[in-house]
C-alpha cells in the first residue's frame, strides 16, 4: 500500500532543497507501507490520514510502485513546470 501526500520540508530529512514543491511550498513524499509485516501492519492502524491524501493499494510491489509513481508523476511534473517558469 502506498500513501501519497504532501509534506513540509522540514518534516521530510535528507529532502533535496531543489525538489518540486507545490503552490504552499509543501514536497512530494510516498510512504509505503507492507501490510504481509506484522509491524507495519499495526503501524498503518495510528497512521494518520489527511484530507487530500491518495491511497494506492498494489498487487505486485515492484511493477505496481513504478505504475504508481508514473500517475503521482503526471500530478507533480506540471506543478514543478509551472513553478520554473515562473521563476
Amino acid at each position: 500500500m502506498f500513501i501519497f501526500r504532501f509534506e513540509s520540508p522540514s518534516l521530510v530529512p535528507g529532502s533535496n532543497p531543489n525538489a518540486p514543491k507545490n503552490a504552499q511550498g509543501k514536497v512530494p513524499v510516498v510512504y509505503r507501507v507492507d501490510l504481509k509485516d506484522p509491524a507495519s501492519f499495526f503501524a498503518a492502524q495510528d497512521f494518520p490520514m489527511r484530507h487530500k491524501d491518495v491511497v494506492y493499494v498494489a498487487n505486485a510491489p515492484a511493477a505496481e510502485l513504478q505504475k504508481f509513481l508514473s500517475i503521482i508523476g503526471s500530478v507533480v511534473a506540471p506543478v514543478a513546470a509551472v513553478k520554473a517558469v515562473s521563476n
